[in-house]
């Protein structure tokens, strides 16, 4: 029976690899984006530019409500001058939906 060196130096490299990953997944970077809407009978998608967000804040400037929607089927209704935080321990938020069937203006800040 022989040792394969070069097939146990790829498992290793693999899986340091994905290691590295799920620890870099469990720290927020710090960095922050930002976005700004006016939105008028209209569904607005946003997703992360780089990676996945651990935290979003939508504040409803107003003056209709909106409903915000993860990527994981979750709608919020958020009410006009109303704030809605959604946080995470991993960055797992993949972005999100917010729909207004009337005039709103919106803001978004997101950490990664």
């Amino acid at each position: 029976m022989s040792i394969d060196v070069k097939e146990i130096l790829d498992e290793v490299r693999d899986l340091t690899k994905l290691i590295k990953e799920l620890l870099e997944a469990t720290f927020p970077e710090g960095a922050t984006e930002y976005y700004e809407y006016n939105l008028s009978n209209t569904t607005k998608s946003i997703v992360p530019p780089i990676k996945p967000w651990f935290s979003v804040f939508v504040m409803n400037d107003g003056p209709s409500d909106i409903t915000v929607s993860t990527f994981y089927g979750n709608n919020i209704t958020v009410k006009s001058g109303e704030r809605l935080g959604i946080e995470s321990a991993r960055g797992i938020i993949k972005g999100l939906t917010i729909a207004t069937s009337g005039d709103a203006s919106v803001r978004i800040l997101c950490l990664r």
